[in-house]
This record gives structure tokens, sequence and C-alpha cells, in this order.
């Protein structure tokens, strides 16, 4: 079986560097990026094979804010990979409203409250 490799692009160090580690130790692969300019780079980068999860901030690079545009545009770039079961993908926001505001564009969101448990739900199947 070939080793799952995540792009794990968050905004804030800490987060990032604590999943980085989660995913580590279950012997993942794990390419941070903490700018979207940095998770685009990446992509772009590793291709083959390409990335197996992507999670990230929506509203990567626009802290603070309810902007969805860098999650619409990564997703857009993975949804036919989500779709066909090849990648998982999800976002991640702290703003009350935003996951509501992502899921109606299409884009799996989730508040960050519950990125553990999805994190155990990647590392568990």
């Amino acid at each position: 079986m070939q080793q799952r490799h995540i792009l794990l692009a968050l905004h804030l160090n800490p987060l990032r560097e604590t999943y980085q580690r989660i995913f580590e130790d279950e012997g993942w692969k794990v390419t941070p990026a903490g700018s979207l300019e940095l998770m685009m780079g990446a992509m772009a980068e590793v291709q083959n094979p390409p990335f197996s999860d992507y999670i990230m901030d929506v509203n990567l690079g626009h802290r603070g804010t309810a902007n969805i545009e860098p999650g619409k545009k990564v997703y857009g770039l993975v949804s036919q990979r989500v779709k066909t079961g090849e990648v998982t993908f999800m976002a991640i926001t702290g703003i009350d409203e935003t996951p509501e505001i992502a899921k109606k564009e299409g884009i799996p969101c989730i508040d960050t409250l519950y990125l553990m448990g999805y994190v155990n739900k990647l590392l568990s199947g």
C-alpha cells in the first residue's frame, strides 16, 4: 500500500505543526503550507503521485474573514478526484457562518472544532 501524503494548509503554525506531528506519527507523509501561494506551489510540484489528502483553511490567507475564495480555488482543482474517491478534501474555518457559505458553493467545510474528529476518521480509514 502506498504511503498517504497530505497537504496540510493552515494559517496557524501551532495548529499546523500539531496536526503534522499527528499524521507523521501515524506514518503519513505531510507537506505543510501556511499560505495559498505555498499550497499552490506544493500542488504544482507534487504530482506523481499527487497528494492523497487535503486539509486547508477555507479562507487561507484571509484569516478572520468569511472569504471562501481560496477554498473554492483549491477545491475546484481537486473536486473531480474527490468525487471519484481518489483523494479526500476538507476545508476548515473558525468563523461561524463560513461552513454553510462554503457548503452552498459545494465545498466540503467544517468548523475547526470538528477537525480532530475528521482527522481520526482519516487515520482509521
